[in-house]
């Protein structure tokens, strides 16, 4: 029956066409085996060459990295010493600033040391005038002396120097030449005190080391102040109204320039003027005290009055102002941890205000 069976299928048409659909299939299937033997191969390759670029790429970053850290360190190195270079022209900046300040209030000191030493002239000019005088008595007094001293002295020559004495010492308790000497001697040491205490303001105020951090009290400071400033203030109305404050933390040489500064600049806002120029010191709270500065001059204009700390502006004239002077004045409050404020209205007058902490903290410290 199989055989028969077999036998009759061998004549069907179907027969050849599965045979033919499954040598296809074979040679189908070869084919894609083939393919993907071929992509394997490419995939391969393909992820050598990828693990290559990437070994690549790795050491180039870091020769790349190696480069720029050594151009990052040099770079840092580069704004380090330009850092260096900035701070070292700032100090001198301010520092000529201070000089130039300092120069223009030279004709102004000279005069005010040349009153004092007037004093200290006249007065040894008259003790040189009472000296023969005191030298004859002291003279006839030696001379009385070794008279007693002697034997056998004739009384008529004692008598004779005894009177030669008495009207020595007649004569000089008369012209009050002891009670003039002691006058003159004061007038001497008075006239010396003012040329120590202005030769001791300027030196506080020109000296180099600005960093130098001490106690100080803004009463003192305004002294020193108007002390400097003094040919400045002739034909102005000072009004101190300094309360009682505790000292602050600071460097005083700095602290000095400021308030010289703000001294200057209201003396020559009220020029031509019946000028008025109010000082006054208070305790602001537990931590800060504050120091005002008012004039009755002419005022900021609005449009002026944010410019007034930048550097290099200035309203002054020619030869009168380097545009520098508030602006460092700005900084060296600011340095200190403080606040320098400005209120001023056309015609009525400007008013400025430093705030500065009692205690200076640590990072606040004020550099030269």
């Amino acid at each position: 029956v199989e055989e028969g069976l077999y036998g009759k299928l061998a004549f069907l048409t179907a027969g050849p066409r599965v045979d033919a659909l499954t040598g296809a299939l074979n040679l189908e299937v070869e084919q894609t085996l083939a393919e993907k033997e071929r992509f394997r191969v490419y995939l391969v390759y393909y992820a050598l060459a990828l693990l290559i670029l990437i070994g690549y790429l790795v050491a180039r970053l870091r020769a790349i990295n190696i480069g720029l850290e050594q151009r990052v360190a040099e770079r840092t190195r580069e704004l380090s010493q330009a850092l260096k270079s900035l701070k070292e022209s700032e100090s001198q900046l301010i520092q000529s600033e201070k000089m130039s300040s300092l120069g223009q209030m030279v004709a102004g000191v000279a005069h005010e040391i040349n009153t004092p030493l007037a004093y200290v002239k006249n007065s040894l000019g008259s003790v040189k005038a009472s000296l023969p005088e005191i030298e004859s008595a002291l003279g006839e007094n030696d001379k009385l002396l070794a008279l007693l001293s002697a034997d056998g002295v004739d009384e008529h020559r004692l008598n004779e120097q005894f009177a030669r004495v008495r009207e020595q010492s007649e004569q000089i308790k008369g012209h009050s030449v002891l009670q003039n000497l002691s006058g003159l001697v004061g007038d001497g040491l008075y006239g010396i005190d003012q040329i120590a205490e202005l030769v001791t303001n300027l030196k506080d105020f020109s000296r180099l080391d600005r960093s130098k951090v001490s106690s100080f009290n803004l009463n003192d400071g305004v002294a020193s102040t108007l002390s400097l400033a003094r040919h400045l203030l002739k034909s102005v109305d000072v009004r101190q109204e300094l309360g009682k404050i505790p000292a602050i933390t600071c460097s005083p040489s700095q602290v000095n320039q400021v308030l010289l500064n703000l001294v200057t600049n209201a003396a020559q806002a009220v020029e031509g003027s019946k000028g008025v120029i109010t000082i006054a010191t208070r305790t602001v709270d537990a931590s800060h005290v504050a120091v005002e500065i008012a004039d009755n001059g002419k005022g900021i204009p609005p449009e002026v009055l944010p410019k007034i700390f930048d550097p290099f502006f200035t309203t002054k004239g020619p030869g009168r102002g380097t545009g520098l002077g508030l602006s460092i004045a700005y900084k060296i409050v600011t340095d200190h941890g403080g606040k320098l404020d400005v209120a001023s209205k056309v015609g009525v007058g400007t008013k400025f205000t430093v705030m500065l902490p009692i205690k200076l903290a640590p990072a606040q410290a004020p550099a030269a």
